[in-house]
Order: structure tokens, then C-alpha cells, then sequence
């Protein structure tokens, strides 16, 4: 009985944070069918955003990520962008179930961390797919230590090259990733992508260290190209294009060049101001 009690205690405390609190992390803490708890919450939550449910005891996998992609997806009102589930016993079903989540109208995430699970090449790919949704507003990928091998990657690398892909951070570090997948890599951020600022390739022991350079090289002048054009823009467009930003990225109270940063990704990414790209001196790759 008194088991029943701490457990109906431990629940109720768990669904007052979520519907009350901006952030909540349940590091470790969550037990035997609680993330039903934590859905049911978070299909009701209007102010959560920010959610842990790190693994070390946890033991979110696939059942449980799909009760949490699926109230997610059903909440019109909900708030949440950033969602931490490193740590845990996700395969590739619940890469596909987050997938289908991301590809909804009303999922607003922004910051997805996956770390330390396993994935594998047909999660990524499922992954991929979200990416390429026109709804889809993900701008950070954590996909370290997944399994995830050259396969995986020719599909991720074929989403950053999309109009609609908005990811600014991909960490695909400590996987099975070769020479060819880092090359799949280099060619993107060389050919096609102007919007990805840091891609995290550490840990591949197959990748040579001279294309690994390359690469950061890359993503760094896509970064610098990116900064710059931001104040360029906001200087001088600001007037005509601005008001839209709120309302694509949800930075409202963020800083004038935080603003400005977000909205060049945007409309360098969908090609609306390529006449600024000699103006602000893009590098040549």
C-alpha cells in the first residue's frame, strides 16, 4: 500500500511540473510506467519547454517515445522546443515515431538530443525524411554514438541539401562513419548548403584528419557567411522582412542580432536574398 501511495505521489508531482514549469528534468528519476504520465501531461502542457528525460535508469525506448511523440502531436497549444533523450534504448522505430512528429503542424521542436542510443542507419534515414518536411522547424540534431554508418549518412547528407531542411547543428560524432559518408559531407557544405554552422564529425575514426579539416573549414564559412549576413540584411531589410521572424522561429525576447541571425538563415536558406551574397563577400569554397 504504501508503495501505491509514493508511486500516485511521485506521478502527481511529475504532472504538476510538466503543466506548470518551463523546464523540467527527469534525469533518472522516472519508474515503471510514468512516461504515460508524462505524455498525458505534455498532451495538456501550454507553458513546458524544455524537457530531460535523460536515460541512467529511465529506460525510455520505443513503446514509450511513441506515447510521447503521439501527445505531442494531438497538444495545438503546445510550447515545447527543446527535447533531451540521450541515455536511452531508442531503435530505429522511435527514430520513426519522432519523425512522424516532426513532419505535424502543431510540433514546434527546435533542439533534438538522441545521443547514446541506437538508431542505426534506418533511424537516420527516418530522421532524414522529417527534415525535408515543409513543417518540420528543427534547427539542432544530436545523433552521437548511434551506430550509424556511411548508409545513414548519404541519407542526412541528401536532407541538408533540401530548401526546406532549416538544421543549423548536426553532431553525428562517435558513430561508424567512414571516408565516404564524410565525404557526402563535404560535398553538401561545399555545393549546396549554406545554412548548417557546425557539424560534428568527431570520434569516426575512419574519416581521414585532412577531410575531417576540410569539413570544419566548411561549416565555419558557412557560419561566418551566415553572421554576416544577418547584419547585413538586418541593416538594410530589416523594415520589409522582419515581423515575420517571431512568428517562423519563436524568438520573441531574444536579443536584435539573435533576431537577425535566424531570419538570414531563413531567407538565405530559401534563396530570397542570394543579390547579398557578393554584397556581405561570401567566401569562395
Amino acid at each position: 500500500m504504501e508503495a501505491e501511495l509514493e508511486k500516485s505521489r511521485r506521478q502527481k508531482k511529475i504532472e504538476e511540473l510538466i503543466l506548470t514549469k518551463k523546464r523540467v528534468s527527469l534525469w533518472g528519476e522516472l519508474r515503471d510506467d510514468d512516461i504515460s504520465v508524462v505524455a498525458s501531461a505534455l498532451a495538456r502542457s501550454t507553458t513546458l519547454k524544455v524537457l530531460h528525460l535523460g536515460g541512467n535508469g529511465n529506460g525510455v525506448g520505443d513503446a514509450e517515445v511513441k506515447l510521447i511523440a503521439d501527445a505531442l502531436q494531438s497538444n495545438t497549444s503546445c510550447e515545447l522546443s527543446t527535447l533531451y533523450l540521450n541515455n536511452n534504448n531508442i531503435g530505429p522505430d522511435g527514430a520513426k515515431y519522432l519523425s512522424e512528429a516532426l513532419c505535424h503542424s502543431n510540433y514546434k521542436l527546435l533542439t533534438l538530443w538522441l545521443n547514446r542510443n541506437n538508431i542505426g542507419d534506418n533511424g537516420a534515414k527516418y530522421l532524414a525524411e522529417a527534415l525535408c518536411h515543409s513543417n518540420c522547424k528543427l534547427q539542432e540534431l544530436l545523433l552521437g554514438n548511434n551506430n550509424i554508418c556511411d548508409d545513414g549518412v548519404k541519407n542526412l547528407a541528401e536532407a541538408l541539401c533540401r530548401s526546406n531542411c532549416r538544421l543549423i547543428i548536426l553532431y553525428v560524432n562517435n558513430n561508424n562513419i567512414g571516408d565516404a559518408g564524410a565525404a557526402l559531407f563535404a560535398d553538401m557544405l561545399r555545393y549546396d548548403n549554406r545554412t548548417l554552422m557546425e557539424l560534428d564529425l568527431s570520434g569516426n575514426p575512419d574519416i581521414p584528419p585532412a577531410l575531417r579539416r576540410k569539413i570544419d573549414r566548411l561549416a565555419e564559412i558557412n557560419s561566418e557567411s551566415i553572421n554576416c549576413t544577418a547584419v547585413e540584411v538586418g541593416r538594410k531589410k530589416w523594415a520589409e522582412y522582419g515581423p515575420t521572424v517571431d512568428e517562423l522561429y519563436g524568438f520573441a525576447g531574444h536579443s536584435v542580432i539573435d533576431l537577425m541571425t535566424a531570419f538570414a538563415v531563413k531567407t538565405s536558406h530559401a534563396h530570397a536574398i542570394p543579390s547579398y551574397e557578393y554584397e556581405v563577400g561570401r567566401k569562395k569554397r
